[in-house]
């Protein structure tokens, strides 16, 4: 049958992203790209080096470059490939469901387009000026309002069941404030910043905090798209509009390369121009390491959900989840806790990481 983008979703203003297509997986390791039928689907999706295509974007800077429904490329493309629906443009936004009690609690309140995943679970379409992303408690769903992209209806899941319209109906708009209070009770706390007592001397505000960390995360080379994840951990970053953050970053792209040319080297730049919080400060109660202050800043930074049944930990990467979770937590303890990291302070952040994030992860989309 002939793939259609939704009516609903015919707006100039929305934009989609070409994915693979659906029986293909990649090996990660390898490089190797394989064609596999559905009944494989349970083995591979427990194979941390296999990736199914089907769900993830292949061009680069695909947030930034997404085409219009009617584009000649993506009709072309969709007549024997997945598609993905950006968040973010036009204010469509769009709410995961990785449950189904998630999923009835959501649909209570918000009547508009929805999607039945491959999976079985939901996808619902709404429009909001609110325009955080959010990985909900508990991992029961996601907000996905900018910068991230779901499989488009239509489009076929690995197992080979289909992506289809279960509510055809327009798509609702919802004002910020109503859509918060929605929301608000599957909402993690936010990290709120410290200040030490040897950092009096500077600028402590939550600016000043953002503008340090904005330099660091450039001059240590990392691409914009990184940057811009990188910095979501921040409240005020997080919340400002899209023409704040891009303004931010374009001074500081500036500023390091004026003190590159300067001091002559980013190294020089990344350890004297700019400082990272005390671990001891962020991560620490006095003498005591608590793992959850660390726990809580890595899933701001990484979507991760932990099997109810297998315990396998997930990690989001490029529109799929990867069984390399740990590994992830592992560096990131590494990272920020520096000389203090040990190997049973990383069992501990992990545990813990493990113990917000279990659901039940049947299928991912």
């Amino acid at each position: 049958m002939k793939m259609e983008i939704p009516k609903q979703l015919q707006d100039p203003e929305f934009r989609f992203v070409l994915l693979g297509k659906w029986n293909q997986w990649k090996n990660t390791k390898t490089g190797e790209v394989t064609a596999f039928l559905p009944e494989f689907y349970d083995g591979l999706k427990k194979e941390k080096d296999w990736m199914p295509l089907g769900k993830a974007p292949f061009e680069n800077e695909w947030q930034k470059k997404g085409y219009e429904y009617n584009d000649a490329k993506l009709l072309n493309h969709i007549k024997t490939n997945n598609y993905g629906v950006i968040g973010g443009y036009g204010n469509l936004r769009i709410i995961d469901c990785d449950t189904k009690e998630f999923a009835d609690e959501m649909e209570k309140d918000i009547n508009t387009l929805t999607i039945k995943t491959g999976s079985g679970l939901k996808h619902l379409y709404i429009r909001t000026d609110y325009d955080k992303n959010h990985v909900f408690k508990e991992g029961v769903g996601e907000l996905r309002a900018k910068n991230y992209q779901v499989v488009g209806d239509g489009s076929t899941h690995p197992n080979g069941k289909k992506y289809e319209i279960v509510k055809d109906l327009p798509i609702k708009y919802i004002p910020a404030d109503e859509l918060k209070e929605i929301i608000k009770p599957y909402l993690r706390p936010e990290i709120k910043a410290t200040a030490t007592a040897a950092n009096k001397q500077r600028d402590e505000t939550r600016s000043g905090k953002e503008w340090r960390k904005i330099i660091k995360l450039i001059a240590k080379g990392l691409p914009k798209e990184q940057v811009f994840k990188e910095m979501e951990v921040y409240a005020k970053w997080s919340s400002a509009p899209e023409q704040y953050q891009e303004l931010t970053y374009k001074k500081a792209l500036e500023y390091v390369k004026q003190q590159k040319i300067e001091c002559g080297c980013a190294e020089n730049l990344t350890t004297e121009s700019t400082d990272e919080e005390d671990p001891k400060e962020k991560y620490f109660d006095g003498p005591k390491f608590i793992p959850m202050y660390l726990a809580n800043n890595i899933r701001e930074n990484h979507i991760i959900k932990t099997s109810k049944q297998s315990k396998d930990m997930f990690v989001y990467d490029n529109g799929v989840y990867k069984n390399q979770a740990e590994v992830v937590i592992e560096q990131e303890v590494a990272k920020r806790l520096g000389k203090l990291s040990s190997n049973h302070r990383i069992k501990k952040v992990i545990g813990d990481v493990k113990s917000r994030t279990n659901c039940d992860i049947r299928e991912q989309e």
